[in-house]
């Protein structure tokens, strides 16, 4: 989430605990266990390789995460990715906790603690987990691998960016803000940014992003594909977000998407697609869910 808000590597099994806490739990502090009559945790094996972390393990990491946010979604794909056990930690961001201010002063997800440090903004906890952990590198050691996966970047801002402002009517502020009414532009726009992501796809070699491997940039775009995916089919009949950008052709995408699709981690880290379109069409959003309690545990 941005600061500007206010109030291929398969990998096998990484084990995930996942605990869900409400605003009626009782404040703790980040390096604190919850006492079990406070804690209901469900153990679940990743269909993803493991890798022991650098001195971590599920007591030491927690991830703050909301179910349906796909900045939260990005961490916990490269998580899966790196092998990483973790623990889950859902907030309700409609009912946020007075503890997690204490971890996020701005109150937003994600967020993610271990051995006392904690980091926010999901780009930076994709790229501070790539560095810390053991695992598959998601960023190239070479020094053109990380320019090409930067470059990238930058094309996968522009698109989210763009997508947000077309399917979601609202300007790139995380659905906050006046809904845009310059839909042709919306429109082009982003299929211009679709066009030039394809575009480096084939320049690249494919059939990912950066090249033949998974980088981070593969796992920072994929959830608002997914999103962006589901909306075009849902409500556009003049637009195929996997074949035709509306006017030309995207084919590289529409294979990216597939091949991405199914990466075990992104099965596992996948958000329920019937509830993310409920959210839609009741908050005409697709990224920021500030105000409504959407916790797999409650819908």
């Amino acid at each position: 989430m941005p600061p500007s808000l206010m109030p291929a590597n398969s990998a096998l099994p990484a084990k995930c605990i996942r605990t869900h806490l409400t605003a009626n739990k009782q404040a703790l502090p980040v390096t604190t266990s919850l006492p079990s009559s406070r804690r209901r945790t469900l153990k679940r094996s990743h269909a993803v390789a493991r890798s022991d972390a650098r001195g971590a393990n599920a007591d030491d990491l927690k991830f703050y995460t909301h179910t349906l946010c796909p900045y939260a979604q990005r961490v916990t794909l490269t998580l899966l990715e790196k092998g990483v056990d973790f623990e889950t930690v859902e907030v309700d961001l409609s009912n946020k906790p007075r503890w997690y201010y204490e971890i996020n002063s701005l109150g937003l997800v994600p967020a993610l603690s271990w051995n006392g440090h904690v980091t926010v903004e999901s780009l930076d906890i994709c790229k501070y987990i790539d560095t810390e952990f053991a695992g598959p590198a998601l960023v190239p050691e070479d020094s053109e691998g990380q320019r090409r996966v930067e470059e990238i970047f930058s094309s996968c801002d522009h698109v989210a960016s763009r997508g947000l402002r077309f399917l979601a009517g609202r300007d790139r502020y995380w659905g906050i803000g006046e809904p845009s009414l310059d839909t042709p532009t919306a429109q082009a726009d982003f299929q211009a940014s679709l066009v030039q992501l394809s575009e480096q796809i084939d320049l690249h070699g494919g059939p990912y992003l950066a090249g033949s491997s998974v980088t981070l940039a593969d796992l920072v775009l994929l959830p608002f594909m997914e999103r962006f995916d589901m909306c075009i089919r849902e409500f556009r009949d003049d637009f195929d977000l996997r074949r035709e950008g509306g006017c030309e052709d995207i084919t590289p995408i529409g294979n990216w998407l597939e091949l991405m699709e199914k990466r075990p981690a992104a099965k596992e880290a996948a958000a329920d697609p019937a509830k993310l379109l409920a959210a839609f069409k009741r908050y005409r959003s697709l990224d920021f869910f500030d105000y409504v309690s959407m916790t797999k545990s409650t819908l």
